[in-house]
C-alpha cells in the first residue's frame, strides 16, 4: 500500500470504527472480567473467614464442655504441646487450620509464634520445613476469647480455590492485554485495510468517472459479497448514467436537426415573401408556409414539455379507473377511417372489461402516437391492429402491423428522445412520439416493448396489477 493511500487509511472511518470496537471489547472484557472475579474472589474469602470461625466456634465449646485441659489435648501433637516449624508447616499445605492457645500472655499448646491479635488479622509466617528449607506463609488470625487472661488464636493460609481464581484472573489480565489486544488490533487493521481497499475501487471508478471516463466499471468477483453487490449496482447506475449521457448527446443533435429544417425554412420564407410584398398571393402563400414552419417548431415544444409533465410524475394524482377496453374499441372506431383513407385496415381483438388504475388522457395518447405510426410506415394495403387480453400480471395490449418494421439495431434506441431510425430525418416527425409512449406507461407502472423478429412493427404493452406475480403473458 502505498503511503497516501495508508496515510488515508489511517484517517478512515473505516479503521476508526474497527478500532473503536477492539478497544470497547478490550474494556468490555476487563469490565466483566473483574467484576465476576472480585465478586468470585470475594465469595472464597467469606467461605474461608467462615471456616475459620466455625474453627473458633469448635475450640469454644470444646473449653466450655472440658475446660483448658480438654482444650489443651484437642490442639496438642504428638510431638508436645507446642508445634513445630515442620509440623506446623505441614497443616499449612493441607489447608488445615493452625492455633495458639494463650494463659496471661503465655503459650499453651499450638504454634508459639503466631501474633496476639485484637480481632482479624494478617501474618507472615517463616517456617523451616523438613529439608532446612526456609518457607514463607501468610495467614489470617481470628483472636477468640475464652476467658479473662485467656483465649485461642487460630489462624488458616488462603484455600487453593483462591489462589486458582486470583491466578486465573492475573492470567486473563495478561492474555487480554498482552496478546488479545495487539491480535486484535493486527486483526483489526487487516480487516479495515481490506475493506477500504474495497472501497477504494467505488472511489477510483466514481473519481474516474467524474474526470469524463464515462466506460469505467467496479471490478466484480466471484463468488460476489456485499461489496461486489454494491459494485453491481453501481454498475448498473453507472450503465444507465452513460445511456442518459448518450440521450442527451442525441437528443442535442436530434433538437439541432429538427429545430434547423424548420427554422431554415422559415428564415427563406420570410426572405421570399420580403422579395414578394407587391404580389399579393405569393405573400400570402409565403405566410402559409411561415405559419406551417412555425407550427411544426411549436408541435415540438409541445412534445418536449408534455413529456416533461409525463416523466415529473404529477398526472399520477389524477388517475382514476379507467375502462381499458372500451377506451381502445372508441380509438380503432376512430381511426378505422384514417387507415381506410390510407389503404389499409385496423383490426382489433379486445377482451371487454379490462380496467386499471391510469390517466384516460394520456393513454389515449400513447395508443394514438403508436396509432399513427402504423398509419405512417406501414405498406399500402396492409392491415394493423389493436389486441387485448388478461396475463398472469395483469393486461397485455399488442400494438402491431405487418409493415417493413424496425430493423434490430434500432431497438435499443427506439424509445429514446429525438431518435429516429430515419438518420436523414426525411420523414415527418420530432422522434417524441415512442417517447412519450414510453413515458405513459413508466407512469401507469407498465412496460412498452417492441418484439423482435417480427414481419412488421409490433409493440407489447405490459400493464401490471399490484402485488401480482413474477412471470407474465405475451400477446400471440
Amino acid at each position: 500500500m502505498s503511503s497516501p493511500t495508508r496515510e488515508r487509511l489511517l484517517h478512515s472511518a473505516v479503521l476508526r470504527l474497527t478500532m473503536q470496537a477492539v478497544a470497547a471489547f478490550i474494556v468490555v472484557a476487563i469490565g466483566l472480567g473483574a467484576l465476576l472475579g472480585a465478586w468470585r474472589l470475594a465469595a472464597v474469602d467469606r467461605d474461608e473467614r467462615e471456616d475459620l470461625e466455625a474453627t473458633a466456634h469448635f475450640l469454644r465449646e470444646v473449653y466450655e464442655e472440658a475446660g483448658v485441659a480438654g482444650l489443651i489435648e484437642e490442639l496438642r501433637d504428638d510431638e508436645g504441646l507446642l508445634w513445630s516449624e515442620w509440623h506446623t508447616l505441614l497443616r499449612v499445605w493441607e489447608h488445615e487450620p493452625i492455633a495458639l492457645l494463650l494463659d496471661e500472655n503465655s503459650p499453651r499448646v499450638g504454634y508459639a509464634e503466631l501474633d496476639d491479635v485484637d480481632d482479624w488479622a494478617w501474618q507472615t509466617l517463616a517456617l523451616e520445613d523438613d529439608d532446612g528449607g526456609d518457607n514463607t506463609v501468610r495467614v489470617r488470625t481470628l483472636n477468640v476469647p475464652l476467658a479473662r487472661d485467656l483465649h485461642v488464636i487460630v489462624a488458616a493460609a488462603r484455600g487453593w480455590h483462591y489462589e486458582a481464581y486470583r491466578d486465573g484472573l492475573r492470567a486473563g489480565l495478561f492474555w487480554l492485554l498482552g496478546i488479545a489486544l495487539p491480535l486484535s488490533l493486527i486483526t483489526g487493521y487487516t480487516i479495515s485495510r481490506l475493506v477500504f481497499g474495497r472501497l477504494q475501487a467505488l472511489s477510483a471508478v466514481a473519481a474516474q468517472i467524474g474526470e469524463g471516463q464515462l466506460h469505467r466499471r467496479v471490478p466484480l468477483r466471484e463468488p460476489a459479497d456485499e461489496f461486489d453487490r454494491l459494485g453491481a449496482s453501481f454498475n448498473l447506475m453507472l450503465d444507465r448514467l452513460e445511456a442518459l449521457h448518450r440521450n442527451i448527446q442525441d437528443v442535442s443533435v436530434g433538437i439541432a436537426h429538427d429545430l434547423k429544417t424548420p427554422v431554415t425554412h422559415l428564415d427563406q420564407r420570410l426572405r421570399l415573401l420580403e422579395h414578394d410584398l407587391d404580389e399579393r398571393d405569393l405573400a400570402l402563400e409565403h405566410l402559409e408556409q411561415a405559419h406551417s414552419e412555425i407550427a411544426s417548431l411549436l408541435r415540438t415544444f409541445e412534445g418536449l414539455l408534455r413529456l416533461g409533465e409525463i416523466e415529473s410524475g404529477r398526472r399520477r394524482t389524477a388517475f382514476t379507473r379507467v375502462d381499458l377496453s372500451q377506451l381502445l374499441i372508441d380509438l380503432s372506431e376512430s381511426f378505422e377511417p384514417v387507415f381506410t383513407e390510407h389503404e389499409r385496415a385496423l383490426e382489433h381483438s379486445i377482451i371487454p372489461g379490462i380496467t386499471i388504475q391510469g390517466d384516460v388522457d394520456l393513454l389515449t395518447q400513447m395508443v394514438t402516437n403508436l396509432l399513427e405510426n402504423s398509419v405512417e410506415h406501414g405498406r399500402p394495403g396492409g392491415r394493423s391492429w389493436l389486441r387485448l387480453q388478461t396475463s398472469a400480471r395483469g393486461a397485455v395490449l399488442q400494438v402491431g402491423d405487418d409493415g417493413p418494421g424496425i430493423a434490430q439495431e434500432h431497438h435499443a434506441q427506439l424509445f429514446d428522445r429525438f431518435y429516429r431510425a430515419d438518420k436523414s430525418r426525411s420523414t415527418p416527425g420530432n422522434g417524441l412520439g415512442l417517447s412519450i409512449a414510453r413515458a405513459v406507461c413508466t407512469l401507469h407502472g407498465a412496460h412498452i416493448e417492441v418484439q423482435p423478429g417480427q414481419p412488421g412493427a409490433v409493440f407489447d404493452i405490459h400493464f401490471i396489477e399490484p402485488g401480482s406475480p413474477t412471470p407474465h403473458a405475451r400477446v400471440a
